[in-house]
């Protein structure tokens, strides 16, 4: 699965995320998160074309809970 991220500023194409499967989430943030869960990960960026910090939230929703079955 590929998805296209945008500035929510400028509009403008700042990267992809690509999945093997539908159980990632992204999403672009203005303001850093103040906590994190335990399947969260953030990425600051800049945007390119108007120099503004975002952020990028990838997280997992459906997780394997016991994988030998």
């Amino acid at each position: 699965m590929k998805i296209k991220l945008y500035c929510p500023f400028c509009e403008r194409c700042i990267g992809y995320s690509i999945s093997s499967d539908n159980t990632g989430l992204t999403k672009i943030l203005v303001k850093e998160p103040k906590r994190l869960r335990k399947t969260q990960m953030i990425h600051q960026i800049k945007c390119s074309k108007c120099k503004s910090d975002l952020f990028v939230s990838m997280e997992f929703t459906d997780q394997i809970i016991n994988p030998e079955n």
